[in-house]
């Protein structure tokens, strides 16, 4: 990673690689800069004792800061500890007791917090590019810099961590070689053009952007709560810098494409729309399309443990395809990406299958149309966690090839496409098998773009909908395949992106 944005530095040096800021606050920095400066970081981290092997936390939102950081540490052979921006605290110390950082790099808050957590004092060093009383200052302006260190592709780059959907969070350890496929499969799904101009809410998808030669624009707002911000300022930075592409969650493309429609000329730069991470619902394309109507709109299937897995454009969704996320269906992902091995296993989620023969797994493929559990297999699934915590649960050895589990059903059509049926956890009904997701995308193609979910409780599935939106009606239970239409006040939502329902806590309330 380090190696090729150092091609685009020497190729286009003042080429724009990050931006930040709108109106007079508007910052750029060219590839070279970010080149220089991020060596300039390594040369400090080098003197003051961190090195090729070495551990380090860091603890930034989406910021120039954040990509220095990751940049200067790759740049010496160092490991990036990097828990999501909207990690509990409890997450990021049991970051630390797990592989022990020997430096931490963050801003004010992060300081902070390191003076209130024992196991983030227990870190050696602690770096900032803001002035903190007992931190080293990483400088503002390029200096002497460090040299690029010589490892083996295999060597850990960064380790990031699961949301902890399928229970708890696990530990990822991405190899050089690993981010290098990763950037080759999302590549092959979304091509990246050199010169064009991104706003970016996904942090790690950065790191792509600058190894394709992409201007990335860091978002003015906090992203980590889309359904609360106010888009003014993002919309102020599509339009400044015209933007030709916007990387990110269902839940911001929606509040992007929800403004009003006097706004929509502030994004009719915008030509690419990339989204994931959560239910790609048709309202949200379909808002997105009116908004932005000479824009793509790309919708992907991942996990953190293999990004992406499948690929679709709004463009290749027909009329019958809607009619049938309209009749519970389920959510169209589209065929897997390159790269991609995929198959869908009869469901047994929960039950362990650490070890199978090829004629073993090959039993247990669900024939095409018959919904299933879905395994992925390619050179950008991680094949396993940190210390093996998790892998009984989440993969198969096949043969020698290990398999992901993701924890979600889908099936397969006729064209060889994959429909996302919801997770394999929270099934409704067993005989019939029916999934949260087939739904919730019926649901909301009835009622409209309403915050709802659908769950199993005391045995029952049931349809949750936020108070006010709809009332307790047995013939719309009867009309979405489920025994009861519930109202609470509030669905809670996934910390990530706000994209996601958190089933476990909304299970909970339910039966409080």
């Amino acid at each position: 990673m380090v190696a090729t944005l150092g091609t685009f530095a020497e190729r286009t040096p003042h080429a724009t690689a990050l931006i930040t800021g709108t109106g007079a606050n508007r910052r750029t920095l060219t590839f070279d800069d970010v080149t220089r400066l991020s060596a300039t970081w390594a040369k400090t981290l080098e003197d003051n004792g961190v090195k090729n092997g070495d551990h380090v936390l860091v603890l930034q939102s989406i910021s120039v800061e954040l990509y220095l950081a990751l940049l200067a540490i790759f740049r010496i052979g160092a490991i990036a500890v990097f828990p999501d921006p909207q990690s509990l605290q409890k997450t990021i110390e049991a970051a630390c007791n797990t592989v022990h950082p020997v430096a931490m790099i963050g801003g004010w808050p992060a300081q902070l917090l390191r003076q209130v957590s024992r196991p983030l004092r227990q870190i050696k060093g602690t770096f900032s590019a803001a002035h903190v009383p007992w931190a080293r200052l990483l400088p503002k302006t390029k200096g002497a810099e460090a040299a690029i260190a010589n490892v083996p592709a295999d060597q850990t780059a960064l380790i990031t961590f699961t949301s902890g959907s399928t229970g708890a969070p696990k530990v990822i350890a991405r190899s050089h070689a690993f981010l290098s496929a990763q950037h080759a499969a999302i590549t092959r799904a979304v091509d990246f053009v050199p010169g064009t101009t991104t706003l970016t809410a996904l942090p790690v998808f950065v790191l792509s952007h600058l190894a394709s030669g992409v201007a990335s624009i860091l978002p003015a707002s906090d992203v980590r709560k889309p359904k609360e911000i106010d888009p003014a300022p993002l919309l102020a930075q599509i339009a400044e810098n015209k933007a030709h592409t916007i990387l990110a969650s269902p839940a911001l493309v929606e509040r992007l494409a929800r403004v009003d429609e006097r706004e929509h000329a502030k994004l009719d730069s915008v030509r690419d729309i990339l989204t994931g991470g959560g239910p790609i619902f048709p309202d949200i394309v379909e808002a997105a399309s009116r908004a932005m109507p000479t824009a793509r709109i790309h919708l992907a299937y991942g996990s953190t443990e293999a990004e992406p897995i499948a690929h679709i454009t709004h463009d290749k969704i027909s009329a019958e395809d809607k009619a049938a996320t309209a009749q519970g269906s389920g959510l169209l992902a589209g065929k897997p990406t390159d790269g991609t091995d995929l198959a869908i296993l009869r469901d047994a989620w929960g039950t362990p299958r650490p070890s199978l023969t090829q004629a073993e797994f090959d039993a247990l493929r669900m024939p095409q149309g018959e919904p299933g559990e879905i395994v992925v297999a390619g050179d950008h699934v991680v094949t396993s966690y940190v210390g093996g915590i998790g892998n009984a649960e989440s993969k198969i050895n096949v043969a020698g090839k290990v398999w992901h589990r993701t924890g979600d059903a889908g099936v397969i059509d006729a064209k060889g496409r994959l429909w996302l049926l919801g997770r394999c956890a929270y099934r409704l009904k067993e005989t019939l098998p029916l999934y949260p997701l087939q739904v919730e995308a019926q649901a909301r193609a009835a009622l409209g773009p309403v915050p709802l979910a659908a769950a199993k409780v005391a045995g029952k599935a049931v349809l949750v909908v936020e108070s006010g939106k709809a009332a307790d009606d047995t013939a719309l239970a009867t009309q979405f395949r489920v025994d009861r239409v519930l109202t609470v006040k509030k669905i809670p939502l996934d910390r990530r992106h706000q994209s996601k329902v958190d089933y476990a806590s909304l299970k909970a309330l339910l039966q409080r």
